[in-house]
This record gives C-alpha cells, sequence and structure tokens, in this order.
C-alpha cells in the first residue's frame, strides 16, 4: 500500500465458467450468462463462497510432480496428471520398487516393453 510503503499481493482467484462473481461480470457491459456452461461444470465445481478457490491452491495442485503408486492407482486420476505418462510422476525410490531399474535403465527399454511393465505395475 502507498501509506505503508509495502508491496501488496493481490488476491487471485479461480473462478469455473457460469459462476462468476456479478463484480467480474459487471466490468463487462456486454456480458452474457449461459445456464447451459453453468450445469455443465457444476460437477466441477468446489461449492466456496462464492464459487470460487484460492488461485494459489489450485496451482499446487496442478504443479504437483510427483505421486505414490497408491495415488497413481486410484480413478479419478489426481487432476492435472498424464494418464499416458503415470511412471513419470512415481519418485524415484518407488519408481526402483516398481520396476526394479532406474529411470534411465527404463527408458532405454524398447516402448513395448515399457507398455508390458507399466501394465505389470497397474500403471497402464
Amino acid at each position: 500500500s502507498k501509506a505503508t510503503g509495502r508491496i501488496v499481493e493481490p488476491h487471485v482467484y479461480v473462478v469455473s465458467a457460469g459462476f462468476e462473481h456479478q463484480r467480474l461480470t459487471n466490468l463487462f457491459p456486454s456480458w452474457e450468462s449461459d445456464k447451459k456452461v453453468a450445469e455443465a461444470n457444476r460437477p466441477f465445481v468446489i461449492i466456496k463462497s462464492p464459487h470460487r478457490s484460492d488461485a494459489s491452491e489450485e496451482l499446487k495442485k496442478l504443479s504437483r510432480d510427483r505421486y505414490s503408486l497408491v495415488e497413481l492407482k486410484k480413478k479419478p486420476l489426481p487432476e492435472g496428471v498424464d494418464p499416458k505418462k503415470l511412471e513419470t510422476y512415481l519418485g524415484d525410490e518407488d519408481f526402483k520398487n516398481v520396476f526394479k531399474m532406474s529411470r534411465t535403465d527404463f527408458s532405454s527399454l524398447p516402448p513395448w516393453k515399457q507398455t508390458s511393465l507399466k501394465k505389470d505395475a497397474g500403471l497402464f
């Protein structure tokens, strides 16, 4: 703030389509709400007042790059996880325990062998 000379970080939120706050929509005179969009997004909205979540929390979820084998076998997969590359989300120790080799050795295998090992581990 100007009065204290401190930098004040703005609050940033993730807002789901169809659940925009009126203060946001008022900034755009031609904004048109679509009830179909809101209904389509309803299953994915975590109900918070007023239908928003802190962007830093969402970013933490999406930026996570390591999961346990148990987490990667659960359905649905954690948000942001590529189902075609589940092995890449394992920590180094878990990777060695699951595949009995290093990531380097695994990546040097032919694709069919990698796929076979991923199927055996339940990561396919």
